[in-house]
C-alpha cells in the first residue's frame, strides 16, 4: 500500500466509501449485510492509512481539514456524502428517490453510519447539529421550522467545497476578500515590522490594534507581516457583520474563521468599531485561539475590548526617512521619474504618496511626456489634502538665482538648502559614531528691515527644497483662551510633517518673545505657551524658517534652537542698480532719460520698495501706451516715499529738463 498521488484520488475513495453504505438500506440479509460492514472498515482504514503514507509535499484537502478539526466518525462521514452529494449525480438521484431530495439529510446520514458501524447514531447526531459543533464549520444547516431537528439538510459550505478541489487560496467569501502583498512590494514600516514581528513568535492570544490616519499603510503592514510567513492575510470589513443579520453574520464569521484556519492565515478586522462587545467577541471566537489578528481603525479613540486576548496598541503614522526613501525610489522608476535620484525630502503617508505620484504621472501626461518632472511633483504635492487652516500656502514666485542678495546673505541662505538636503546623512554619520545630533529638523531665522526679500528668500528655499511654504497666521494660532495656543500649534507642526512642507513664521518675535517673570496668571501661561512652542519646534523633523526685524527680543532658549541665522541689510548701491534692473518686465521699454544707475546710487530704497515703485510705474505708463517716462517714476516714487516718509527726497533727483 503506497500514499495517494493526488487529492481528487483520496476524494474520490471518499465518495466510494460512501456509496458503499448505500447499499445497506435494501439488504435484509445480515450475513451480507456483514460483508459490506467489513469491506467498509477495510476502505476506511485504508483512506486513513494512504492519507498517512502520502508526501507532505501532495496536498490533501481532507488532511488539512484534519488538522483544525476535531471531528468524530460520524462527521467526516456526513462530509464524504455531502461532498458526494455535491459531485455525483447518481448520488443525487438516489437522494431524490428515497427522501425527496437531492441534499442529504442528518437522519439519513445517521441510518448509513449507523448501518455501517451497526450501532446506534442518534446521540452523536443531536450532538453534531448544535451550532459550533465542529461539523458546522464545513457543513450548513437548514430545515423548515415545523420539521423535526434530524431532517435538517447538510451542503457543503462554498468555502469548503472550494478548498477541496482547489485549496489554497480559498474562494473569497462574500463578506471578506484576500491580501496579498505583491511580489518585491515595498518594505515599508520597517521598525514597526521587526516589532510585531517579535511578538508574533510567541504564539499566544493575542491582537494587534492598528491605528492612523487614512493611506498610512495600516493594512499593508498586516499583509506583510502575513507574507513574511507565507500565508494570505484575510480582510473583513466589520460593516459587513453589522448590516448583515444574524444567520447571515454567523455564515461569515464561520468561514472566516475556517478559511484562515485552512491556510494558516492572519486575519485582519477593519473598523471603525461601534461599542458591541458581543458582536466582536461572536466575530473572533470562530478564530484559532493563537491565529494573528489585526484590528484596523483611523480613529485612535475606537479601541475594541476583547476578553479572551491582550490587545497591543500601535500608531502607524509617517514614514520614516529610510521608508521614504525606499517609496520613492521604488514609484519614481514605476513612473519613469527624469531625474537622477527622485525626490525624497517629503515625509508623508504611504496612500498619499502613491496619489502625489499617480497625479505628477497625469500632469507629464498632459503635457505630452513620458517622464515626470520635479515641477510635476511639486504640483502634485501641493494637491494632496491635509493643509492647516492655521496657515497660508504661499505660491513659489521666485528661485534662488533670482535672489539679488549680497554675497554673506546668499551663502547662508545655500546653507538652508544645503542643511536641509544632507540632514539624514549628518543624522546617519552622528549616530554611526555613538553621538547624537542636535535637533531633529532644520530651522533659521532671517532678520532685517522690512521689505529686504525674507519672504521671497522663504519663497526661493521652498522651491529650491520642491515643497509646499505654509505661512503661519498668527491670528488663527494664537487664543485667549487657555490650552487652546498649545492645541493649535500641536495640530499645525503635526499637519507640516504629514505634508513636508516648509513652516514660516512671520513676525516671529510675537511668539518667540523672551519670558517674563511670574508676576500675574497670564504672564505664567503666556510662559508655558513660550515653552511649548519650543519644544514642538526641537522635535519637529521638518524645516522651519523665521523671520523678524529684530532679534534682540527673542528669548535665548529660542535663539539656541536656531541652526542658521542669516541677516538682511538694506542693498548698496550696486545691488539697488541690479533690483531697479530686474524689476521692470522689458515691455514697455524704460525712457533714456531716466538714470536707473543715478536712482541706485542716490536713493536707498529697500528691496520690496524698489520693486513696487516699478510696477506702479509701469501700471502708469501701460494707462499712457507709452513708454516709462520720468514723470511716471516720480508719481511712483512719491507714492512709496511717502510710505516712508521721505518725500522731500525726491526733490533732489529732479534736474532742470525734469529728468531722473
Amino acid at each position: 500500500m503506497s500514499g495517494y498521488q493526488s487529492n481528487l484520488e483520496q476524494l474520490w475513495a471518499a465518495v466510494a466509501l460512501f456509496r458503499l453504505t448505500m447499499g445497506l438500506l435494501d439488504i435484509q440479509d445480515e450475513e451480507q449485510a456483514e460483508k459490506i460492514r467489513a469491506e467498509y472498515r477495510r476502505q476506511e482504514r485504508e483512506l486513513e492509512q494512504r492519507e498517512q503514507e502520502t508526501p507532505p509535499e501532495i496536498r490533501l484537502s481532507l488532511r488539512g481539514l484534519r488538522r483544525i478539526l476535531p471531528m468524530s466518525g460520524l462527521g467526516w462521514f456526513c462530509l464524504y456524502g455531502a461532498w458526494a452529494a455535491e459531485q455525483v449525480g447518481e448520488v443525487r438521484n438516489w437522494l431524490s428517490d428515497r427522501i425527496g431530495t437531492s441534499a442529504p439529510t442528518m437522519d439519513l446520514f445517521s441510518i448509513l453510519y449507523s448501518l455501517a458501524e451497526n450501532r446506534d447514531m442518534t446521540a452523536e447526531s443531536f450532538a453534531l447539529l448544535r451550532k459550533g459543533s465542529s461539523l458546522s464549520r464545513v457543513v450548513e444547516f437548514s430545515r423548515a421550522p415545523a420539521q423535526p431537528q434530524l431532517l435538517t439538510l447538510l451542503t457543503l459550505r462554498p468555502n469548503i467545497s472550494a478548498y477541496l478541489l482547489e485549496g489554497f487560496p480559498p474562494a473569497e467569501g462574500r463578506g471578506y476578500h484576500l491580501l496579498f502583498p505583491k511580489a518585491g512590494g515595498l518594505p515599508l514600516h520597517n521598525t514597526e515590522f521587526r516589532f510585531l514581528s517579535s511578538l508574533l513568535k510567541r504564539r499566544e492570544p493575542q491582537a494587534f490594534f492598528l491605528t492612523g490616519k487614512p493611506g498610512s499603510g495600516k493594512r499593508t503592514l498586516a499583509a506583510r507581516l502575513a507574507a513574511a510567513k507565507g500565508a494570505p492575510c484575510l480582510h473583513l470589513q466589520w460593516s459587513a457583520l453589522v448590516h448583515a443579520n444574524g444567520e447571515e453574520r454567523s455564515r461569515i464569521c464561520t468561514e472566516w474563521g475556517m478559511d484562515g484556519a485552512l491556510t494558516c492565515g492572519f486575519f485582519l478586522l477593519e473598523g471603525p468599531f461601534d461599542p458591541s462587545p458581543e458582536l466582536l467577541a461572536e466575530a473572533v471566537r470562530e478564530l484559532p485561539p493563537a491565529a494573528p489578528l489585526f484590528l484596523v481603525s483611523d480613529d485612535p479613540a475606537d479601541f475594541p475590548v476583547l476578553s479572551e486576548r491582550t490587545v497591543i496598541r500601535r500608531e502607524i503614522g509617517l514614514l520614516s526617512a529610510e521608508d521614504t526613501r525606499c517609496a520613492q525610489r521604488a514609484l519614481s522608476r514605476k513612473y519613469g521619474f527624469l531625474e537622477m535620484e527622485p525626490p525624497v525630502s517629503h515625509r508623508m503617508r504611504i496612500g498619499n504618496l502613491k496619489e502625489a505620484w499617480a497625479y505628477a504621472a497625469g500632469l507629464a501626461a498632459e503635457a505630452g511626456r513620458a517622464e515626470v518632472f520635479q515641477e510635476d511633483w511639486n504640483r502634485a504635492v501641493q494637491k494632496l489634502p491635509g493643509r492647516n487652516a492655521r496657515a497660508q500656502v504661499l505660491e513659489q514666485e521666485v528661485r534662488m538665482q533670482d535672489l539679488v542678495l549680497s554675497a554673506d546673505t546668499r551663502a547662508r541662505l545655500e546653507l538652508v538648502c544645503r542643511f536641509v538636503q544632507n540632514r539624514e546623512e549628518i543624522d546617519r554619520l552622528y549616530r554611526h559614531s555613538g553621538r547624537e545630533p542636535y535637533g531633529k529638523g532644520v530651522s533659521a531665522l532671517f532678520y532685517g528691515p522690512s521689505g529686504t526679500g525674507k519672504t521671497l528668500a522663504a519663497s526661493a528655499i521652498a522651491r529650491e527644497l520642491g515643497r509646499e511654504l505654509w505661512r503661519v497666521d498668527l491670528s488663527r494660532v494664537l487664543d485667549k483662551y487657555i490650552g487652546e495656543t498649545e492645541k493649535h500649534l500641536a495640530d499645525l507642526f503635526a499637519s507640516a510633517g504629514e505634508r513636508g512642507c516648509v513652516l514660516f513664521f512671520d513676525e516671529a518675535d510675537a511668539l518667540f518673545s523672551k519670558r517674563t517673570g511670574i508676576e500675574t496668571a497670564h504672564e505664567r501661561y503666556a510662559n508655558l505657551e513660550t515653552s511649548f512652542l519650543l519644544q514642538s519646534m526641537e522635535e519637529h523633523d521638518g524645516v522651519i524658517l523665521l523671520a523678524a526685524n529684530l532679534f534682540k527680543n527673542f528669548d535665548e532658549a529660542f535663539l539656541r534652537r536656531i541652526q542658521i541665522l542669516v541677516r538682511f541689510s538694506m542693498p548698496d548701491p550696486a545691488l539697488r542698480l541690479a533690483l531697479w534692473k530686474r524689476s521692470f518686465p522689458g515691455h514697455p521699454a524704460v525712457s533714456e532719460e531716466i538714470s536707473l544707475e543715478r536712482l541706485a546710487a542716490d536713493l536707498e530704497l529697500s528691496p520690496a520698495a524698489i520693486r513696487a515703485a516699478a510696477q506702479t510705474a509701469v501700471v502708469l505708463a501701460l494707462s499712457e501706451g507709452r513708454e516709462v517716462r520720468p514723470r511716471h517714476l516720480r508719481l511712483a516714487l512719491q507714492n512709496e516715499l511717502e510710505k516712508e516718509g521721505k518725500s522731500a527726497l525726491l526733490d533732489r533727483l529732479l534736474n532742470p529738463e525734469n529728468s531722473i
